[in-house]
């Protein structure tokens, strides 16, 4: 959810005393990290952090998804749909299922944010979102 006030990049996470080291927004929108433990309340933001990194260069375009159980990373041609019954994801209309990654591709060449839920875990990939 979008939050009025915050800037963007970053996600609100209280509303409370802004302790020491933690990003807060100031009352001219600006983001400051707290240099000492803070009695007022302040919106304590944190940055936002990109859903997965990768190795660019390495796909064509297409998407990455990860099923619930975090085991298996698939890359589609269209964007796939999420089947919470399944508990995965599911090809686009026009098929577009091209390989299942596990066994192909090192951990560093791709991975997703730990904190997600794996239903928000899809990400266009490939040279028109690397050269954006």
């Amino acid at each position: 959810m979008k939050l009025e006030g915050v800037p963007e990049g970053y996600e609100a996470v209280r509303l409370g005393k802004a302790n020491q080291g933690e990003c807060f927004v100031t009352i001219d929108g600006n983001v400051c990290v707290a240099e000492c433990d803070h009695e007022a309340p302040r919106l304590i933001v944190r940055k936002v952090e990109p859903i997965a990194t990768w190795k660019h260069g390495v796909f064509a375009d297409g998407w990455i998804s990860e099923d619930k159980h975090g085991t298996l990373e698939f890359y589609y041609m269209s964007p796939p749909s999420c089947d919470v019954g399944v508990g995965g994801w599911l090809s686009g209309h026009d098929g577009g299922f091209v390989c299942s990654l596990n066994n192909i591709l090192q951990p560093s060449v791709f991975k997703f944010r730990d904190d997600l839920p794996w239903t928000e875990r899809c990400v266009q990939v490939g040279p028109s979102v690397e050269n954006a």
